[in-house]
């Protein structure tokens, strides 16, 4: 067994509440960060790639498909948080229940901006090839 590990030595880590609840906001925002970025640079087209080749640009199809299930993975944690918020009701001090209700207002928030842009517009792309 393993000297570092705690598990092992019948210690386990401390898991604090505001720890799960920034986990998953966190994850949240990092998807809805990515769906943003689909919508803006059309997918990573810009990025360059190991040894400054530039990928090949999505096409819209794809794009709205990585924005759709972008979407509905960041629903499912905010919904993740609703569901905590519900089932630790009366049970959480103050500043936990402040923390987890400001985590869903603002990943709600972020969410319905997202979710209320129109989709992209057919191959962007193809709008400087001329």
């Amino acid at each position: 067994m393993s000297e570092g590990n705690k598990y092992s030595e019948g210690k386990s880590p401390k898991v604090e509440f505001s720890g799960l609840v920034a986990g998953l906001a966190t994850s949240a925002v990092a998807v809805l960060s990515q769906v943003d970025a689909l919508w803006q640079r059309g997918g990573g087209a810009e990025e360059p790639v190991e040894g400054g080749e530039r990928p090949e640009p999505l096409s819209t199809e794809e794009r709205k498909k990585r924005i759709s299930d972008g979407l509905a993975g960041a629903r499912q944690l905010i919904d993740t948080l609703i569901v905590l918020e519900e089932k630790t009701k009366g049970n959480l001090t103050d500043d936990e229940q402040k923390l987890l209700a400001s985590a869903i207002s603002d990943l709600r928030l972020h969410y319905v901006g997202l979710a209320n842009r129109p989709p992209p517009k057919d191959d962007q792309t193809e709008a400087g090839d001329g």
